[in-house]
């Protein structure tokens, strides 16, 4: 999946506008393999020290930090106990409560279904059942292609009754509290038991001659057929500002394009979130099927009638997920909201059936879940998977016993994403002592960020830590030094 443009020119835009140093934090001193060590008794003060730089004087600062041995030991509790908001640290319930109650190697199934097996010549009767169970990884390119295949080496060249869906959960699809401004974009994407390329569509545009309308291009014109396109955005001269805009209005499919954008500027690649999934599935299916040469009849039987009939029996084809495991990894190293979305809803769906909105019941299952494990139902309350919404609350010490319970889950320590190395971490840490020794979540909102994970200080135990900032007018950039800061305290930790 591309990375959203917009936010990349917002983060680069930020960056040039930061013009002064952090006084209070040192983080290059701090890197330095003879910095001072620590003792344990004296972190929670150095920890403060960082709390009191003006520019978080304004903001709420939550740390806490264990160590992993039995008993374990609190070492820092800074507000710990007091509600936040997680972002992207929301993750961490929903996977852990997926590997409690699923098989690593257990698959996600979408299945093509008739109520009778095909008939001498190839035909169906009754109408072709879609299956679909909410598989985040299902895709044009190779899945859907399969399922096809399957149809054709059965034998079948003819479906009478067209195609019937059967979503196995149900509900929006959105989590609770979304803002309405984030719905078009890739990272908020709806959850459907149809998913397909993540319900994501992939478009660039490049520029062309000088007062000349930009080039929009859809990076598939077979996925975005029926959509509709306003360029209304121009090229202007080289090094001229960039102000490039693409707006979907809500629930339409259509992209308005407006802005400038320099006669040399790179091409800008992103995508936009599909409003109706389920629709868009079966269409892209319907062409699938006869691109190989099968045909769709649509009027032997009404659907209505279909809907009412016989439940199919006959499973033609099937394409199942990569592991569970595969999934839980996607889902906390490069933080994808779609992933974490799906699996609370197929959480909900597989272990909570009712008719109730799968997210509300996948909620109740990863809540009951890590209660189980013995950490307070009163210490998170989740309104989403993803952690997108500003409805979740997290106190950090339940993400610190989380970190604990799941330590010894070989599968969840692996979807960590890895200091200087991987995922949402690649990028941080680099020539510091964490490197390549931080494993983590990272969370990140409009002032709003947080990482948790495990660290193990060269002269101390192994650590699990959450630290969250909330309530600030502050840049991702900026807060995310100040708890970069905070983890290289706890790597200068010896026995004292």
């Amino acid at each position: 999946m591309r990375s959203r443009f917009i936010q990349s020119h917002f983060l680069f835009l930020a960056a040039l506008s930061i013009a002064y140093l952090f006084s209070s934090i040192e983080i290059s001193a701090q890197t330095k393999k003879d910095s001072p060590q620590i003792c344990p008794a004296n972190l929670s003060a150095e920890i403060a020290k960082i709390r009191q730089a003006p520019q978080l004087t304004y903001s709420r600062l939550g740390v806490v930090v264990s160590t992993l041995s039995q008993p374990p030991q609190i070492l820092v509790n800074l507000d710990g106990d007091k509600y936040f908001i997680p972002a992207s640290n929301g993750k961490l319930f929903v996977t852990a409560a997926a590997l409690k109650l699923f098989k690593p190697s257990d698959r996600i199934r979408t299945s093509l279904l008739s109520i009778d097996p095909p008939t001498a010549n190839g035909e169906i009767g009754g109408g072709l059942y879609v299956v679909g169970r909410g598989d985040p990884s299902f895709s044009s390119k190779s899945s859907l292609r399969s399922l096809v295949s399957q149809l054709v080496a059965k034998g079948v060249k003819r479906i009478n009754g067209g195609l019937i869906p059967l979503g196995q959960f149900h509900g929006s699809g959105l989590g609770d509290g979304w803002e309405w401004q984030d719905l078009q974009e890739d990272y908020a994407a709806i959850s459907s038991p149809f998913s397909i390329d993540e319900n994501v569509i992939d478009w660039t545009i490049n520029p062309s001659k000088i007062n000349q309308h930009v080039k929009f291009t859809w990076d598939s014109s077979t996925l975005a057929a029926g959509w509709q396109i306003q360029n209304q955005a121009t090229t202007g001269k080289i090094d001229s500002a960039f102000t490039l805009e693409v707006n979907r209005p809500l629930g339409q499919k259509q992209l308005i394009i407006t802005g400038s954008m320099p006669e040399n500027a790179q091409p800008e690649l992103g995508a936009t979130a599909v409003p109706d999934p389920e629709a868009h599935f079966l269409r892209l299916l319907a062409d699938e099927i006869t691109k190989q040469g099968i045909r769709i009849d649509l009027s032997t039987t009404p659907l209505a009638d279909l809907k009412q009939g016989s439940q199919a029996q006959v499973e033609l084809a099937v394409v199942t997920s990569p592991p569970i495991s595969d999934l839980v990894k996607i889902t906390n190293k490069t933080s994808n909201n779609f992933y974490a979305e799906s699996l609370l809803r197929i959480l909900g769906t597989r272990f909570n059936r009712s008719d109730r909105d799968a997210s509300h019941t996948g909620i109740q299952v990863v809540t009951d879940t890590l209660h189980q494990q013995g950490i307070s139902a009163n210490s998170f309350l989740l309104a989403d998977g993803s952690g997108l919404s500003r409805k979740n609350s997290i106190a950090p010490i339940a993400i610190v016993q989380l970190l604990r319970i799941m330590s010894v889950d070989r599968t969840f320590w692996d979807s960590m994403s890895i200091a200087g190395v991987d995922g949402t971490l690649k990028n941080r840490f680099k020539d510091t002592p964490a490197e390549a020794n931080l494993r983590g979540k990272t969370g990140n909102l409009s002032g709003v960020a947080a990482l948790s994970g495990y660290i193990k200080p060269a002269n101390f135990d192994r650590l699990a830590f959450s630290i969250a900032i909330n309530n600030s007018n502050q840049s991702g950039k900026e807060l995310r030094q100040y708890i970069d800061s905070i983890v290289l305290l706890l790597n200068r930790l010896r026995h004292c």
